[in-house]
């Protein structure tokens, strides 16, 4: 636990409904700080607003400083006005839920589209690849074609939860040759000048399936 001291008014804040903790995720800024309070503006998703009222306890988490934190708050007041808004209790304190700068999430997707580009950004290889695991700062890729160190990789798959497909473009840190039984190399890829929006949206597929592994236990 860490003292949380860093919300100021323009911070971007991720609410999850008290009744689906590993479901869809809200959007809101933090408008407002004080003593008595923290106001934000109304929670929204893709244009739906995610009704709250007073005394209701929210799970939010946000992203400072390269990590992830996460909270708990409970609603004082909802305010309808030209600018809607809803005011929470201040978080004492929060969990850091990442230990380095991104959690790394295992997990097994098969990517719609996985190519090896040229530095023109042109495609030269198709790739048959397997997601092994990932972060906010890039992925684990479990690939049949060898990659040599360097190479840039784009990436285009779907996660649970999020409307659109993902579309990232990597590089190629470091390539593990197969072992004598494997057939598949692995390749460590760091994502190359993410948007910052994409990044999010990784950040809060792994949140909900952080969520979802500690509900059963798993974590």
């Amino acid at each position: 636990m860490t003292s949380f001291i860093d919300l100021k008014p323009g911070t971007r804040v991720n609410v999850t409904p008290p009744e689906d903790p590993g479901g869809a995720t809200y959007e809101c800024t933090i408008r407002q700080v004080t003593p008595r309070g923290m106001r934000l503006s109304t929670p929204r998703r893709d244009g739906e607003v995610l009704e709250v009222v007073p005394g209701e306890e929210l799970a939010m988490f946000t992203m400072l400083h390269g990590r992830v934190y996460r909270f708990q708050v409970a609603v004082r007041l909802v305010e309808f006005t030209e600018y809607d808004s809803i005011t929470v209790e201040l978080p004492a304190e929060a969990e850091r839920t990442e230990r380095r700068a991104y959690y790394r999430l295992p997990t097994r997707i098969e990517p719609r589209l996985a190519m090896r580009l040229d530095d023109a950004g042109k495609e030269v290889q198709r790739l048959n690849v397997t997601v092994m695991d990932m972060s906010g700062g890039g992925m684990l890729l479990q690939v049949r074609e060898y990659i040599p160190s360097g190479a840039r990789i784009r990436i285009v798959l779907e996660l649970e939860g999020e409307p659109l497909e993902l579309d990232m473009l990597m590089q190629a840190l470091s390539v593990q040759r197969p072992s004598t039984s494997a057939q598949y190399y692995r390749v460590n890829c760091q994502f190359i000048d993410p948007d910052r929006r994409e990044r999010e949206r990784v950040v809060r597929y792994i949140f909900r399936q952080q969520v979802e592994m500690r509900r059963k236990g798993v974590i």
